[in-house]
């Protein structure tokens, strides 16, 4: 199903360049976050003891959960490209983009114990952690928007900013290139001290023993890389705004709601969280 929504788009996009449309460039900015079962983010290590590099010992495991949700900034950038259907005054329209978009957010720890099992991290870490972990995922964004616009009567004063306004409403599809997760503060110091005690059991000539330590994949930690979103917006077609007659002088303002169709989480536990977002755009008409 998802394919053919991917090929259809692909298609609109094709047909909307054949035909007479209007086409611009565009930016905005707003807020992204995740949300579902687990958008909190699991922070989980199992501890394992290899005793002359033959006997394996499961020596434990430390186990924290975000206690608050973060959302962040969010942006696109891109082309859109808007095909006419009618021609009056409340007109149907066709609209596609071709835009990057980033979502940021994070899993904030606050005073968040430990639950250790095992006396080995019992002892090395007894104490609570503050920190985040942040994520940030880019995407190629293609949506398809049914528009319906009313324009101002041509015989109306066209010196005035506002000439016409417009809704939308429509499927789009995403492609992820890049996503990147950043520990901070606590959450990094807690990273690193098992890196530490790992390291430094290396050179435990003493007991013969030495630690190996396992990170959990979960959460934001790996994420598909299709994504499909139900698009909502509105917005105003603005024109004369500089008045200094740079080409049409002719923009368009949107604000803008993204909201995550299908489960993107595609770490073997805590795989179920979906993705929102809120965007103000300004676009400029060539």
């Amino acid at each position: 199903m998802f394919k053919r929504l991917s090929l259809f788009l692909l298609l609109i996009i094709t047909c909307t360049m054949l035909f007479s449309f209007d086409w611009g460039i565009k930016y905005g900015a707003g807020l992204s976050e995740n949300y579902g079962d687990n958008s909190a983010y699991n922070l989980l290590y199992n501890l394992t003891v290899v005793t002359n590099d033959t006997i394996f010992t499961n020596a434990g495991s430390l186990n924290h959960v975000a206690n608050h949700r973060k959302s962040g900034l969010a942006h696109n950038a891109g082309l859109f490209f808007v095909l006419p259907l009618t021609g009056d005054v409340n007109e149907f329209q066709i609209q596609t983009e071709i835009t990057w978009q980033r979502y940021n957010f994070s899993s904030k720890f606050e005073r968040v114990y430990p639950m250790p099992s095992g006396g080995i991290l019992a002892a090395a870490f007894p104490d609570f952690v503050n920190g985040s972990v942040c994520s940030t995922i880019d995407y190629v964004t293609v949506p398809f928007l049914f528009r319906m616009q009313q324009d101002k009567p041509a015989f109306q004063d066209t010196n005035e900013a506002i000439v016409g306004y417009f809704g939308y409403v429509g499927p789009s599809v995403s492609y992820m290139f890049n996503h990147e997760i950043t520990n901070k503060d606590g959450i990094k110091e807690l990273d690193d001290a098992i890196k530490k005690l790992v390291a430094d059991s290396e050179t435990d000539f003493v007991t013969n023993q030495n630690y190996t330590y396992t990170k959990y994949e979960n959460s934001t930690d790996k994420i598909k890389k299709i994504k499909y979103d139900m698009v909502f917006g509105f917005g105003w077609n603005l024109q004369n705004v500089l008045k200094i007659g740079l080409k049409r002088d002719a923009f368009v303002l949107d604000a803008r709601f993204n909201l995550n169709l299908n489960q993107i989480g595609d770490a073997d536990i805590n795989n179920s969280y979906k993705l929102i977002s809120g965007i103000v755009s300004l676009g400029y008409k060539l």
